[in-house]
């Protein structure tokens, strides 16, 4: 068993997260996902209790963010998806909301002091949430696992990364040099598939 696996069935909202998201394909990998990106946004909301809104971006069934308010001190998390979700199980969470939206046209000035997170956004989608994290003062770090391939496969490294690492992981490493601030690119084993690569950056200002 996975040790983030373990991790949260030790909590005592388990049972309350997992249904407020089922039905969830490959549950198992996905609390994996969600628990390595937990993991990254505790060290930056810790410190300052109740001062961050997290933005769960191409959220799918919202676990990442719905275990985010239950687990950590966040102010509010919003979970955004071009396609709506609908569960029984999402009334009932507090501090959170679904709102079906096209990312790349949403107004961040309305979420100030905001960590978007994003669990295996879909090609060129993670290269947009970075533009967006970039581009956006409202928006202080971003932890990001890309998921699938981008359009193109030119990432402009040197041919001794290209020999040696895996489509996915350069990527990643392109992806990771693309963010501004403190950043960091983790491969983390403890997630339950092959696109295991965290991405994580936060702005100098906090």
């Amino acid at each position: 068993m996975s040790k983030y696996i373990s991790q949260f069935l030790q909590f005592k909202c388990a049972g309350d997260v997992i249904n407020a998201v089922t039905p969830v394909q490959k549950m198992g990998k996905e609390i994996t996902e969600a628990m390595a990106i937990r993991k990254q946004l505790r060290k930056i909301v810790l410190p300052e209790p109740m001062k961050y809104m997290v933005l769960d971006f191409c959220a799918g069934n919202g676990l990442a963010g719905i275990l985010s308010v239950f687990t950590l001190p966040v102010r509010y998390c919003i979970a955004l998806d071009i396609r709506q979700r609908d569960r029984l199980g999402f009334r009932d969470v507090k501090r959170w909301s679904y709102l079906q939206c096209d990312i790349s046209r949403l107004n961040l000035v309305e979420y100030p002091d905001s960590i978007i997170i994003s669990s295996h956004p879909c090609g060129d989608l993670a290269k947009k949430i970075i533009d967006i994290y970039n581009s956006n003062d409202n928006v202080k770090a971003l932890i990001s696992i890309p998921c699938c391939l981008p359009s193109y496969r030119n990432f402009d490294h040197p041919q001794l990364i290209a020999d040696k690492f895996s489509f996915y992981d350069q990527w990643s490493m392109y992806l990771y040099q693309q963010c501004i601030g403190k950043r960091q690119c983790i491969k983390d084993n403890n997630i339950l598939s092959p696109a295991n690569n965290v991405i994580y950056a936060v702005k100098n200002n906090i």
